[in-house]
């Protein structure tokens, strides 16, 4: 089997101007303007892989230099020294009949814990079952990129493995954090029928995407509302509000949430949430589970229940097919 490599070429912007390097006058280092020629010429033999697409990369890079005055000695030896400093492609591939797709992700003790992992495997499953066999010998893997330092690196660890509760922001004037969010790692909830619900909250704060969060009353901790978001969840709790400045729409029970504790119309609640799916699809069929679970006094769902067969929607279905 013959390998076919990819045609990569080196883009400039159409927007760019041939003087957008560093001019040979300015005030840097003698060094620094010495190894910018080189630099330029490295990165277009890197990045293009045949010779046509090179020479034109070549060309832009010493009309650029000689337009800002860079000596054609110094051009010339850049030019030169490049060949011997980057190693040439290889026609073939390291490793024949098997490809592989790096998926880099930041280095984040956080993000082992998600489903990226089995969401991969499973990918992985279905290309090998290709049955045309153009897929069979693609594997996806996941590279996580270097820690800036080994002490970045351990509160990484310490702050997965061993602060996993809910967290404020840190920001003082956060006034969602500093009113809303309950940051018990596990909380038990009731529902109107007086059955306890074990929630095992997420490690979450204010900014944190696709959550299942679920409201209740300090007091009595009852189930108010549940919700999903692929949002910020301060993000979708100020579009209950009826947006930041609230000035007009949104549900009152929400909006009162946010008052001072002095004023008379607040009303007390807190929110959990427990970590969901990016996938939309997959965080309402986990928001419809807990509804039906915890059976909360504001969704509208608990009057409709839309999804089982004693719905208003199925019972009119079913009636205009009966007449």
């Amino acid at each position: 089997m013959k390998y076919h490599p990819v045609a990569i070429s080196q883009y400039h912007k159409p927007t760019k101007k041939l003087t957008s390097f560093v001019p040979f006058r300015s005030k840097h280092r003698k060094h620094t303007i010495n190894n910018i020629p080189v630099n330029l010429f490295n990165r277009a033999e890197t990045l293009n892989l045949d010779d046509e697409s090179k020479m034109m990369s070549f060309q832009h890079i010493e009309l650029g230099l000689i337009g800002l005055g860079y000596p054609n000695k110094l051009i010339l030896e850049a030019h030169t020294q490049t060949s011997k400093i980057v190693p040439k492609r290889r026609s073939e591939p390291t490793k024949s009949g098997t490809d592989t797709i790096y998926l880099v992700v930041d280095n984040n003790e956080l993000k082992r814990i998600n489903l990226l992992h089995k969401e991969i495997a499973f990918t992985n499953h279905i290309l090998h079952l290709d049955p045309t066999g153009t897929m069979k010998n693609l594997t996806i893997k996941v590279s996580f990129r270097q820690p800036p330092s080994i002490g970045t690196r351990n509160s990484m660890i310490t702050s997965a493995h061993v602060n996993k509760k809910p967290v404020a922001c840190g920001d003082r004037k956060c006034t969602f954090c500093k009113y809303v969010i309950c940051t018990d790692k596990q909380v038990t909830l009731y529902d109107k029928f007086d059955n306890p619900l074990i929630i095992n909250a997420a490690r979450f704060s204010c900014r944190t995407r696709n959550l299942i969060y679920i409201i209740f009353c300090p007091l009595s901790f009852k189930v108010y509302y549940v919700g999903h978001t692929g949002q910020s969840i301060s993000t979708r709790f100020y579009q209950h509000c009826g947006g930041k400045r609230q000035q007009r729409g949104g549900n009152s029970k929400f909006r009162q949430g946010m008052l001072e504790d002095s004023n008379e119309n607040k009303i007390h609640f807190r929110i959990t949430a427990i970590q969901s799916h990016p996938s939309r699809v997959r965080r309402k069929e986990l928001e419809k589970k807990w509804i039906k679970i915890s059976h909360p006094q504001w969704n509208v769902q608990t009057e409709y229940n839309w999804w089982s067969a004693q719905s208003n929607e199925y019972a009119d279905e079913k009636l205009t097919h009966t007449e």
